[in-house]
């Protein structure tokens, strides 16, 4: 009969228990559904459903160090998502090709060694690293420290360019790829 329903747990997050206050689905990697997720510890994270092994399996997480979300897929595209915290702050998710990823991953490590306590006297490595779990995977790269780096000097530009075999430029046509893409899904 059609007025009959089954309610059935489609996978569990084996490794721990997560107290979930908001869940969203993200489409990343060629369409493979994951999951976003936020907990009370003020914690992101992104999870993907194996079918497989029927559990869930963690992709990425970072620390917002702020409470209260609310999260907000792009309109008309599950490829990015908004989150809006209590404390006024909005932050944006959006997947990211691996090698884009990993040259602004290098670049945020760069720029953490630069000057290490640039955010008010916080080590932003230490600020955005999930809490409350042993499980990290710190597959995030943080916008707010990335987007520092249009803000230095040229020379300081080139040093930390230098120090990750590239140059200035190079790192700026990243940086202003993912801010028209922001602006494309957003905007």
């Amino acid at each position: 009969r059609a007025d009959k329903h089954i309610f059935k747990p489609l996978a569990k997050h084996t490794k721990e228990p997560i107290k979930t206050l908001d869940a969203k689905f993200l489409l990343y990697n060629k369409n493979v559904p994951g999951i976003v997720i936020t907990d009370g510890k003020r914690n992101l994270r992104v999870v993907y459903y194996n079918p497989i092994s029927d559990q869930l399996q963690d992709v990425a997480d970072i620390h917002l160090a702020t409470r209260g979300f609310q999260l907000e897929n792009a309109a008309h595209d599950l490829t990015a998502m908004t989150i809006a915290t209590q404390d006024g702050s909005m932050h944006i998710l959006m997947p990211l090709d691996e090698q884009l990823f990993r040259k602004l991953f290098a670049l945020q490590a760069a720029l953490s060694a630069f000057d290490p306590t640039n955010n008010a006297g916080l080590n932003p490595r230490a600020l955005r690293t999930i809490r409350g779990t042993p499980i990290k995977k710190k597959n995030i790269a943080d916008g707010d420290l990335i987007f520092k780096f249009c803000s230095l000097s040229y020379d300081s530009q080139r040093e930390i360019a230098e120090s990750l075999g590239t140059t200035p430029g190079k790192l700026l046509k990243d940086i202003a790829y993912i801010q028209s893409n922001i602006r494309h899904k957003f905007y």
